[in-house]
């Protein structure tokens, strides 16, 4: 771990977490995470609101959304991992967050992955699913328009 995610503050040593807390009196919240925001077309972005609206989405098990600078066009790239035995229609699952994000948080492309892949801790890992995607083969990609 590097030294950069930790801060010397008043005299104490603080580990920096990528958590976006928010204090309100005494209590802290947690907002999401720094690593999940993104800014695309100008607009700021938190993937994990993208990711919530489409695990919606009846058939889907997971969703993670992250960001692709192909062309040196910024797109949003998502995985889905499906519930077992199901199948999914991406034109469909387009129209259905059409009606509910801006343009610019759509996904440009999907695909499916069997089983996430999880760190040591048990969390996904959206590095590996990053290295997934730039391994896969165009065909197996559904576009959006």
């Amino acid at each position: 771990m590097g030294r950069d995610r930790f801060e010397n503050i008043a005299g104490k040593t603080w580990f920096r977490t990528g958590d976006i807390v928010e204090k309100y009196e005494d209590v802290y919240f947690c907002k999401g995470r720094l690593d999940t925001q993104v800014k695309i077309s100008g607009y700021r972005v938190e993937l994990m609101d993208v990711e919530n609206l489409i695990k919606k989405y009846s058939t889907l098990q997971e969703a993670i959304c992250f960001l692709d600078n192909e062309n040196d066009q910024k797109r949003i790239v998502c995985a889905v991992q499906l519930e077992e035995g199901k199948d999914v229609d991406f034109t469909k699952l387009v129209n259905e967050i059409n009606d509910e994000l801006p343009e610019y948080m759509i996904p440009k492309k999907f695909f499916t992955i069997d089983k996430m892949p999880t760190n040591k801790n048990g969390k996904i890992d959206r590095k590996a699913i990053r290295k997934l995607y730039s391994e896969i083969k165009s065909d197996t990609i559904n576009e959006s328009t």
